[in-house]
C-alpha cells in the first residue's frame, strides 16, 4: 500500500492505493476506508471441473484508475522477437486450445490462461508515491500464465533434483508447474506506471530497462523479460529511481518518463532501494548479486556484452 493525498473536487483527501496482483490499482480514502471511485463486482468465469470446488461468481473491478498491466494474451500477441517459427506455432496452437475467459478463470485440468499470470500484476516491492501531490508509482509484469492440473498417474517434476510427485486422486490435485511464461509475449515486458490520482488517469507508462538480447539488436524501450522484483523511490526534486532486472538502476523524469540517467550494476538487483542524508550529502543504496545474466533475460553472452559494475551493497553519493 501507498499513501499520498489527492485534490478532488476542491476538497484535500489522504489516499491508500494498492496495487494488485491483476493489473488494477485500488484506491481507498485513508479515514474511511471508502472507494475512491466505484468497485464493481462483475461475473466472472465459474466453469470447474475439479471435484468438490465451488468458484464465487463475481470478483471486484476498479472502475477507475485503468490498470497498469496488459489484460488478455491471445495468439496474436505471441513474441515477433525471440521465439524460432516452430516455438512460435507451437505455442500458438497450445494458446488457441487453452481455456481463457480473463482474470480470474479457474484452473482446470487442461490448460488454462491467466494474464497478468502468477507473476503479473504488481508484486513485492514494486510500487511507491510522492506523498503530497497524489503521484504514484507501479512496476507491472506482463508475464502470463498457462497452467494445468496434473491427473492422476501423471507426475510432477521433483525440486532441486528430488524425487518426482505423483498424483494419486483427483481429489488432491496439483499444479502441472508454476506456468510461467516472460518471453512468449510481445514487449514491453516490464513496465513502470507514473498515476495521477488527482485525476485518475496514467500519466505515463514505459518499458522498465531492456531485454540485453534485443538491446544487443538496437531495439530498446521493451522492459526486462524476467521476473526479479525491483523498486522505486520519487524524490521531491522530480526524479524516479527504479531497480531492473538489467542490472541497472535507472533514472527517469518524473513528469514525462524520460530516461535521464542510468547506474549500471555487476548484477541483478533485487527488492527495493533506498536513500538516506549524511552531513549534508545525498546518497542512494542498492544491492547487486552476481547472476551470470540470467536475470536480465539474454544469458551469458549478453551478460559479457554489457559493461561490469559494482556487485554486493553499493552506495552511490552526490558529488559534493
Amino acid at each position: 500500500p501507498q499513501l499520498t493525498t489527492i485534490r478532488q473536487n476542491g476538497q484535500t483527501i489522504d489516499v491508500v492505493a494498492v496495487a494488485s496482483k491483476t493489473g488494477y490499482l485500488y484506491v481507498f480514502d485513508r479515514v474511511t476506508g471508502r472507494p475512491i471511485w466505484p468497485i464493481e463486482e462483475r461475473p466472472v468465469s465459474t466453469k470447474t471441473d475439479v471435484p468438490g470446488e465451488a468458484v464465487w461468481p463475481t470478483q471486484p473491478f476498479p472502475t477507475n484508475p485503468p490498470p497498469f498491466s496488459r489484460q488478455s494474451f491471445t495468439a496474436d500477441d505471441l513474441n515477433p522477437y525471440l521465439l524460432t517459427p516452430a516455438e512460435r506455432e507451437e505455442f500458438r496452437q497450445r494458446i488457441t486450445k487453452a481455456r481463457n475467459n480473463g482474470n480470474f478463470t479457474p484452473i482446470g485440468f487442461d490448460d488454462v490462461i491467466h494474464m497478468p499470470g502468477n507473476q503479473g500484476g504488481a508484486n513485492w516491492g514494486s510500487t511507491a508515491a510522492n506523498p503530497t501531490d497524489g503521484s504514484v508509482y507501479v512496476i507491472g509484469f506482463n508475464v502470463p500464465t498457462i497452467i494445468r492440473l496434473l491427473k492422476p498417474g501423471e507426475a510432477r517434476q521433483g525440486r532441486s533434483g528430488g524425487a518426482a510427485g505423483v498424483v494419486s486422486t483427483v481429489e488432491q490435485p496439483i499444479v502441472e508447474s508454476f506456468g510461467l511464461y516472460p518471453t512468449i509475449i510481445k514487449p514491453p515486458y516490464t513496465t513502470l506506471t507514473a498515476y495521477d490520482l488527482n485525476a485518475g488517469t496514467i500519466r505515463w507508462q514505459i518499458g522498465l530497462g531492456d531485454d540485453l538480447r534485443l538491446a544487443a539488436q538496437g531495439i530498446k524501450g521493451t522492459g526486462t523479460a524476467a521476473t526479479s522484483k525491483g523498486g522505486i523511490i520519487p524524490t521531491a526534486t522530480g526524479l524516479v529511481f527504479a531497480t531492473a532486472a538489467d542490472r541497472k538502476v535507472h533514472v527517469y523524469d518524473r513528469d514525462t518518463g524520460a530516461e535521464i540517467h542510468a547506474l549500471q550494476l555487476g548484477g541483478t538487483t533485487t527488492g527495493g532501494p533506498s536513500m538516506f542524508e549524511l552531513n549534508g550529502r545525498q546518497s542512494l543504496l542498492a544491492t547487486a548479486a552476481p547472476s551470470g545474466g540470467r536475470g536480465a533475460g539474454g544469458g551469458r553472452a549478453a551478460a559479457a556484452e554489457t559493461p561490469a559494475g559494482p556487485t554486493g551493497l553499493i552506495a552511490y553519493a552526490l558529488p559534493r
